[in-house]
């Protein structure tokens, strides 16, 4: 079944290929976003998914992607490397940080690899700030 989408032609040829875009190993929803309050969703006072945020809650995902047999049905585009993924997440999320507080990125970096730990331990979170 092909369903009507838009934006670019790229991004609409994509949508239609993907589980995650109504692909292969897509799943409806059974029930409408009000009848998942307090299941799926919590009710925050918001009317309208275009209301402006008020407020933003964060999650570093944890064990719940660890080996996911399915990825189509996870409604992801392809298999993540989990760890890798928490990896990434955290990387952006401390360079936010830094930036918020006036450090630049290079500035991080160089702070982060004068621990020795760091620089021995976790090369490759290392090289994700870069």
């Amino acid at each position: 079944m092909l369903q009507e989408f838009t934006g670019r032609p790229a991004d609409v040829l994509q949508q239609n290929e993907d589980s995650a875009h109504g692909g292969d190993g897509w799943v409806p929803r059974e029930g409408s976003r009000l009848d998942e309050l307090g299941t799926i969703w919590e009710p925050f006072g918001v009317k309208a998914e275009w209301y402006p945020l008020r407020t933003v809650l964060t999650h570093r995902p944890g064990w719940e992607i660890d080996d996911v047999p399915d990825y189509r049905a996870a409604l992801w585009l392809s298999p993540i490397d989990a760890a890798k993924a928490r990896d990434q997440l955290r990387a952006e999320n401390d360079k936010t940080v830094a930036r918020l507080y006036g450090i630049s990125d290079t500035e991080f970096v160089h702070l982060l690899r004068s621990f020795k730990g760091m620089a021995t331990k976790r090369p490759e979170y290392l090289a994700l700030l870069i």
